[in-house]
């Protein structure tokens, strides 16, 4: 707590929070109000007087129906504030295998490596969580944080964070928050060393819940598959979502919205189909003068960031086909 209830790491969190919301304000008076921000919530922090404020909530269709939980601005500075030191201790243990909220790995860093596991093992199971953010146990989470973190004002802190947020009783971490990301992917952690240590599954990658273990004998891997059941029903509170079954990895691994085959990465149908009306919808907003050649250019080139994993090029070149150049306009 004194490193995280400092004004330099406040600032710092001021702006990763604000990192992404438009060109800041410039006038002496925003200068000033920023300040008082930082000073005012520095304070909170020293002296334990932090309580988080109401969430913000609206839906989104990506391609699944979400509820996303947007914090206050100023309970986002604090979850910046608190992560800037705590999201490296949570990390410690974590395996090398997990890739979601961790930095120099992410979604084409677990790609790769599923695409090795994809061309040496014959079979896989893909494995994913029940209503995942809604079913994380908060005694649970509690706990677990506790053998973690050791200072009392810090986990009171935690506490705040946790409880300001529900779907039944006592469960339940809102989607779309910072500390959300980081405690979802940390309640899982033990999940990772029991699978790769007890059950003894060198080929497995997990992104947040959703988790793919390979292995060259379909029978060993429906022997996990009841483990795991058994495993987070115990331990977590939580249950597989449908009827996983192990798929021959001919077939294709489909994962994170792509498809894996042992020839290579390619995209899923969902994901071609998102990608092609977002790249309509780009393109009729430059149309009606809502989106600038700049931007345009600059969201295209995120979504070709998205798609540049996969062997895609004859489907890019079909794509960007339609989307007049600069020079045309």
């Amino acid at each position: 707590m004194p490193r995280i209830a400092t004004w330099d790491n406040v600032l710092l969190a001021h702006y990763k929070a604000h990192a992404g919301k438009g060109r800041p304000h410039r006038r002496a008076s925003s200068v000033i109000a920023a300040d008082d921000t930082i000073n005012a919530i520095t304070e909170e922090l020293a002296d334990g007087g932090w309580k988080p404020g109401p969430y913000q909530s609206f839906v989104v269709h990506d391609p699944k129906r979400r509820v996303i939980h947007a914090a206050p601005m100023r309970d986002r500075i604090v979850h910046h504030a608190l992560m800037n030191h705590v999201a490296p201790v949570l990390e410690r243990g974590a395996v090398e295998q997990s890739y979601a909220c961790r930095k120099e790995r992410g979604t084409h860093a677990a790609l790769q490596q599923a695409l090795r596991c994809t061309r040496r093992q014959a079979w896989y199971l893909k494995l994913d969580i029940r209503k995942y953010f809604d079913s994380v146990d908060h005694e649970i989470l509690r706990g677990l944080l506790r053998r973690t973190l050791r200072e009392r004002p810090l986990l009171s802190m935690m506490d705040h964070v946790i409880g300001s947020y529900a779907t039944t009783p006592g469960r339940g971490i809102p989607i779309g928050t910072l500390t959300s990301q980081y405690f979802a992917n940390y309640y899982l952690d033990a999940m990772d060393h029991w699978t790769m240590e007890r059950l003894k599954c060198s080929a497995y990658v997990r992104y947040m819940d959703d988790f793919v273990l390979w292995h060259d004998d379909d029978a060993v891997l429906r022997g996990w598959l009841q483990s795991l059941r058994e495993w987070l029903c115990v331990n977590r509170g939580l249950e597989l979502k449908g009827d996983p079954q192990p798929r021959p990895c001919r077939d294709g691994v489909a994962f994170l919205g792509y498809r894996l085959t042992p020839r290579g990465v390619l995209l899923g149908r969902g994901l071609r189909k998102r990608i092609g009306r977002r790249f309509q919808r780009y393109e009729q907003l430059r149309d009606s003068g809502s989106l600038s050649e700049l931007a345009l250019q600059r969201r295209t080139d995120a979504m070709l960031a998205v798609i540049r994993v996969a062997h895609t090029s004859a489907w890019r070149r079909r794509l960007l086909s339609r989307l007049p150049s600069a020079t045309e306009q």
